[in-house]
C-alpha cells in the first residue's frame, strides 16, 4: 500500500497499481400514459480499468416492451414528456453513458378532427386535425381566421345560430374528439322611422335589429301609425307620400343596411249619409222633410254636388232615382245639409222608405254607399166608410164599416142633424128613446189616425107599435076579445083597464074581458118609450017583461026608455019627440 513501510532485501522496481472502478448506468423507463412498460428501470455496468488503462464511456441497455393504451400506439421512448416522436425504439439496445429516465412515446391511432363552417363569412380553412399523444384526452388545433366586409367578427361557435364565441380565430383549440365550428359574425343595423303624409303620431322613430352569420338581412316589427282624423293608415314605406306600404305593426324584412321609413296616410274614408229623422213610426199626413247630413272628416265633401232621392215600399231594392237636390257648401267642407221636401211624400200612403243614391263624394274621389231609412208611416187617403142600420119602435142601430191606413181613431154618430156624440172607437151606435113609426136622419164621421174624416148618413124610419083590436060575442052577457101585437110581456108591456078602473098587464097576445052591462074598455100597448091605446065600448041591452014579453030597454032612438024620474016606469019614445007611452012595470 502507498504510504506504508515494507522491508527489502534487493534491489527491485515496483510499479504504481491504479484503478477506475467500475461504473453502473441506471435507465429508469416512464409508462407516460401508456397501458404499462415492461420494466421500470435497467442498468448497465461500465467495468473498472487499472493502471491508467482507459475506461468505456458507456454500456448498453435494451429498451423494455411498451403496452400503449387503447386506441393508441407505440412510437418508443423519449427523454421528455410531452415527445411526440421516438428517440429510442422499444426493445432494442442503446448505449448509455449516464443515468437517464426516458418517456414511452404512444400516438392515437386516429385524429380528432375539427371541421370549421363558414357560415356566412370568408375563413383560412375548412378543417384542421390532430393526433393525440402519450394517452392524452385533447389535442391541439389553431382554429383558422375569418374574415367578413362589414361585420364583426366574434370567433369561433358551438352551433349556426351562435351568438357569443367558444374560441377565438387564429387560436390554439384542444379538441376532445371530432367537432364542428361555426364562424360567428354579426352586423347591426338601423331603421329610422319618421312621420309622412297625413299622420299625426307614430309610436317610435327607430328601431334595430342584426345580421348574423348565415343570414343575409334582418327584419323590424314596424311601429303604431296614428292617422290624422278622416285619414287611414296605409304603412311604413321608403317613399313619404306613398299609398301603399308595409302595415303598421308589420314586418319589414331583407334590411341589409340602415334605412329611413316613412308613415303614410291616405283618406280612404268615404263620405257618410245621416238622415233625421231616420223614421216616422206614426202615420203622418202631408208628407214629411227629411235633412240629409253629409259627413267627411277627411278630405273634405266635393263642391256642389246633386243628392239623388227617392221613396219606395222597398227597404230592399233599389228604385229609380228621379229627383235630386243639390249641395252648397264649397270643396273641402266637414258637412253640409240639404232637406228631401215634404211634398216629395205628401201624397204617399202606406210604408216607406227613403232612399238616398250612392255616389256623393269627397275630395279624394271617395263616394259615399246608398243609404236607406228605416220606415215611415204615410196616409194620405180619405177613410172609407159605409154604414148598416137596424130598429126597433124606439131606437136605431148604426153599424159603421170604416178602414183607414193610419187607423180608424174616433167614431162619431148623431141624428137629425143634432150634436155629434163620440163613440170613441166602437163601431157600432144605438140612438134610443125615439118615436115609433116616425123617420129620421142618422149620420156617422170618422176620423183616421192623421185626423182624416169621412161621413155618411142614412134615412130610417122606426117601426110602428101595432093598435090592439077587439071582437065582441054574446048578447046579454057581452064578452071583448083584446088582440095586441106580438111581444107582450118580453118587448111590450101591454093592458088593459075597464070601465076607467085598474090596469090589468096581459103577457099573451089576447085577452078577454066580461061585460054584463054597458061599460068600455081601453087597451094599451108601451114599448117603453111610446104608448098606443085603442078604447071599445061595449053596450048590453036592458030588457023588461011588458004584455008577456021580453021588450029591449034602449037608450037612443026610438024605443022602450027607463023613466028617469021614477023607478019601475017606462016611456017608449016614438019618432015624434011628442009621442010618448007611458008603460008601469
Amino acid at each position: 500500500n502507498q504510504s506504508t513501510a515494507k522491508a527489502v532485501s534487493s534491489n527491485a522496481t515496483y510499479y504504481a497499481i491504479t484503478k477506475k472502478d467500475a461504473k453502473t448506468i441506471t435507465i429508469t423507463f416512464n409508462k407516460n400514459g401508456a397501458s404499462s412498460v415492461s420494466d421500470t428501470s435497467k442498468s448497465c455496468t461500465i467495468a473498472a480499468t487499472y493502471n491508467g488503462t482507459a475506461q468505456a464511456t458507456s454500456c448498453s441497455v435494451t429498451s423494455p416492451t411498451i403496452t400503449a393504451a387503447s386506441g393508441f400506439s407505440v412510437l418508443g421512448f423519449n427523454t421528455s414528456t410531452s415527445s411526440t416522436s421516438s428517440a429510442w425504439s422499444q426493445n432494442t439496445a442503446k448505449s448509455v453513458s449516464a443515468n437517464d429516465t426516458y418517456y414511452a412515446v404512444t400516438r392515437s391511432s386516429s385524429q380528432y378532427t375539427g371541421t370549421f363552417n363558414a357560415n356566412g363569412a370568408t375563413i383560412g380553412s375548412t378543417s384542421q386535425s390532430c393526433y393525440r399523444y402519450n394517452g392524452a384526452s385533447s389535442c391541439n388545433i389553431t382554429t383558422p381566421s375569418i374574415t367578413r366586409s362589414g361585420f364583426t367578427i366574434t370567433g369561433w361557435g358551438t352551433s349556426a345560430s351562435a351568438t357569443t364565441a367558444a374560441v377565438k380565430a387564429n387560436t390554439s383549440l384542444a379538441l376532445s374528439g371530432n367537432k364542428t365550428y361555426y364562424a360567428v359574425t354579426s352586423k347591426a343595423v338601423t331603421v329610422t322611422f319618421s312621420k309622412g303624409a297625413n299622420v299625426s303620431a307614430i309610436g317610435s322613430t327607430s328601431q334595430s335589429c342584426t345580421i348574423r352569420n348565415s343570414a343575409t338581412s334582418c327584419s323590424v316589427v314596424s311601429p303604431t301609425i296614428t292617422a290624422n282624423t278622416g285619414y287611414t293608415s296605409v304603412g311604413w314605406s321608403t317613399t313619404n307620400g306613398a299609398t301603399t306600404g308595409t302595415a303598421a305593426g308589420g314586418t319589414i324584412s331583407g334590411l341589409t343596411a340602415n334605412k329611413t321609413y316613412y308613415a303614410n296616410a291616405v283618406d280612404k274614408t268615404a263620405p257618410t249619409v245621416t238622415l233625421s229623422p231616420s223614421s216616422q213610426s206614426t202615420y203622418v199626413a202631408g208628407g214629411k222633410a227629411v235633412t240629409v247630413t253629409i259627413a267627411d272628416s277627411g278630405s273634405g265633401i266635393k263642391a256642389s254636388q246633386k243628392v239623388y232621392y227617392a221613396w219606395s215600399t222597398s227597404s230592399s231594392t233599389a228604385p229609380t232615382f228621379s229627383s235630386s237636390v243639390t249641395t252648397t257648401a264649397s270643396a273641402g267642407s266637414k258637412s253640409t245639409t240639404v232637406t228631401v221636401p215634404a211634398s216629395a211624400s205628401s201624397s204617399l200612403t202606406g210604408t216607406y222608405y227613403l232612399w238616398i243614391k250612392s255616389g256623393v263624394s269627397d275630395v279624394s274621389g271617395n263616394t259615399s254607399a246608398q243609404k236607406v231609412s228605416s220606415a215611415f208611416k204615410f196616409d194620405n187617403k180619405t177613410p172609407t166608410l159605409s154604414i148598416s142600420t137596424s130598429k126597433t119602435t124606439k131606437s136605431i142601430t148604426v153599424v159603421a164599416t170604416a178602414s183607414a191606413t193610419s187607423g180608424i181613431s174616433k167614431y162619431e154618430y148623431r141624428i137629425n142633424s143634432g150634436s155629434w156624440v163620440s163613440g170613441g172607437t166602437s163601431k157600432t151606435h144605438t140612438f134610443t128613446g125615439l118615436k115609433n113609426n116616425t123617420s129620421y136622419t142618422v149620420e156617422v164621421r170618422v176620423t183616421s189616425g192623421v185626423s182624416k174624416t169621412a161621413t155618411k148618413s142614412a134615412s130610417v124610419k122606426t117601426n110602428n107599435i101595432t093598435l090592439p083590436t077587439f071582437s065582441e060575442s054574446g048578447t046579454t052577457t057581452k064578452t071583448v076579445k083584446i088582440t095586441y101585437p106580438s111581444g107582450c110581456g118580453s118587448t111590450y108591456t101591454c093592458t088593459y083597464s075597464k070601465d076607467g078602473g085598474s090596469s090589468v098587464t096581459v103577457k099573451s097576445t089576447t085577452a078577454s074581458v066580461t061585460f054584463t052591462k054597458s061599460g068600455s074598455v081601453v087597451a094599451k100597448v108601451s114599448d117603453g118609450t111610446n104608448t098606443v091605446s085603442s078604447s071599445y065600448n061595449v053596450i048590453v041591452p036592458d030588457y023588461t017583461l011588458i004584455g008577456g014579453q021580453d021588450v029591449e030597454v034602449v037608450t037612443t032612438g026610438d024605443g022602450l026608455y027607463k023613466d028617469t024620474y021614477e023607478s019601475g016606469r017606462y016611456i017608449y019614445k016614438g019618432a015624434n019627440p011628442n009621442n010618448y007611452i007611458t008603460f008601469s012595470g
